[in-house]
């Protein structure tokens, strides 16, 4: 993702969608966490020091590493 459409993407609504190529390991972690395919999820910010993302989704904020937020098709 460049920094033009990470901009972008901060400013609404995201669904949430499975990356074909992310590891399935981190795929059914993040479905645990109620971040399924169809959710809406929000960019909140974004830690650039350490590689950091959180999003809101529900009434919920999590903070995932680059390696889970790849996961998500976007």
């Amino acid at each position: 993702m460049n920094e033009k459409s990470t901009q972008l993407k901060l400013k609404g609504f995201n669904q949430v969608e499975v990356n074909p190529q992310a590891n399935q390991v981190l795929i059914e972690r993040l479905i645990d966490f109620g971040l399924y395919p169809g959710v809406e999820f929000e960019i909140v910010k974004k830690l650039s020091f350490s590689n950091v993302t959180v999003i809101r989704f529900h009434q919920t904020l999590l903070a995932l590493n680059e390696q889970e937020f790849k996961c998500l098709a976007m």
